[in-house]
């Protein structure tokens, strides 16, 4: 379920044991215990409630009137698991997250269905020491001890599992999800090396030999690169995974792996590996250490090898009720017969990998791209420098 229709459901829904509306955000940062403790409340209170359905605050609608109001303030999820979970008798499954609907970013916890009793091992604010707080309708009232020894009885035999839904999405500011890779791209023709002239060109003498201009550290090769910047541009598909965990408890150590059919050409990567635009003067800039020093979660490993591109992204824990992202990933001159994307999921919480496969649909065009076209693409990139810095 996408977060339109799921927002959608819960303001049709309206309160109950599963749902509740708030117009403004909890008071956790900078505030003392009795304020955190609010929240605090509400979480055990859904995480006890009898339910079948995962329960949800939604954060930025009136109560009542059910009105959009938008999101005040968010808060760091982080933050949140590390104060809730530090004073309980047992972990409690919880994640927030921030989320567009209607022009508007609302706020949304989601509690899935889990373990019960849970409570606080120590007095917190306004949360009482081994106390069990239940919701019923609308509020939150103190369980009895026969509820409690149901929540007891019931527990052993419930079991929780992770649900992971991946899909394609746009590189776009909204991330539009794709159910299919369809994309026309070029395949360029450049000119042999040997016939792009050298940067700035050579002059030709009176007597007939080639005299070399005088300018210092600019880059002879930048027509060169140029040309095999404008075939790259020009023959590649970029995309992001999103990684949504719709099932009623955290998967950990997350690993995705994409596999493609190898082909003449044809490469995957990430913004990382993609050819720069070249720069006409030599550039003597210090190699960057920036992926040494990358957390392993973020890479993204890239091999080709027996036939077959794979990119292997880890991307470590995802809460239930949780939704991220892969970095950027470019298929550089994916070949006509690339008719799907295998994507294979693991985690330490699936019985068994999770397989799917993504219909690609890629057409390629054929184009010249002689020097006088290399020329005028690299005028055109003055003409557009000289008016971003005059602005």
């Amino acid at each position: 379920m996408d977060d339109k229709i799921l927002i959608e459901t819960l303001l049709y829904r309206g309160e109950g044991d599963a749902l509740d509306f708030k117009l403004q955000q909890y008071e956790f940062e900078n505030v003392d215990d009795d304020k955190k403790s609010v929240i605090l409340k509400d979480m055990l209170a859904f995480a006890n409630a009898w339910r079948d359905d995962p329960a949800y605050i939604l954060i930025g609608v009136r109560d009542g009137t059910r009105e959009i109001v938008g999101l005040d303030k968010d808060i760091d999820d982080s933050r949140l698991q590390q104060f809730i979970n530090g004073k309980l008798n047992r972990p409690l499954h919880c994640a927030y997250r921030s989320v567009e609907y209607d022009g508007c970013v609302l706020g949304l916890y989601t509690i899935p269905v889990q373990t019960r009793p849970v409570y606080a091992t120590r007095n917190v604010g306004k949360v009482k020491a081994d106390t069990v707080y239940v919701r019923r309708g609308s509020s939150t009232a103190e369980a009895k001890p026969e509820e409690i020894a149901r929540m007891g009885a019931v527990a052993s035999g419930l079991t929780h599992t992770p649900e992971l839904h991946i899909r394609l999405v746009k590189l776009d500011a909204d991330a539009t999800p794709l159910e299919s890779l369809e994309q026309t791209i070029l395949d360029i023709q450049c000119p042999g090396d040997q016939d792009i002239p050298n940067y700035p060109e050579s002059n030709q003498s009176p007597f007939g030999t080639r005299i070399l201009s005088p300018v210092l550290g600019r880059n002879e090769n930048y027509y060169r690169q140029l040309a095999s910047y404008i075939r790259e541009v020009l023959g590649r598909v970029g995309f992001k995974l999103e990684i949504q965990n719709i099932g009623d408890a955290f998967a950990s150590d997350v690993t995705i792996r994409l596999s493609m059919p190898s082909a003449t050409g044809f490469r995957i990567t990430d913004g990382a590996g993609l050819t720069n635009l070249p720069k006409k003067d030599r550039n003597f800039d210090v190699p960057s250490i920036y992926s040494v020093l990358k957390n392993k979660k973020d890479r993204i490993v890239f091999e080709s090898g027996r036939g077959v591109e794979t990119a292997t992204m880890c991307l470590g824990k995802i809460q239930a009720g949780e939704a991220c992202f892969t970095d950027e990933i470019y298929l550089i001159h994916p070949p006509e017969s690339l008719s799907g994307i295998k994507i294979m999921v693991h985690a330490d919480q699936l019985k068994a990998p999770l397989e799917l496969i993504i219909p690609s649909s890629i057409k390629v065009e054929d184009r010249e791209l002689d020097v006088m076209k290399i020329m005028e693409y690299s005028e055109k990139l003055n003409k557009r420098n000289v008016e971003e810095g005059s602005e």
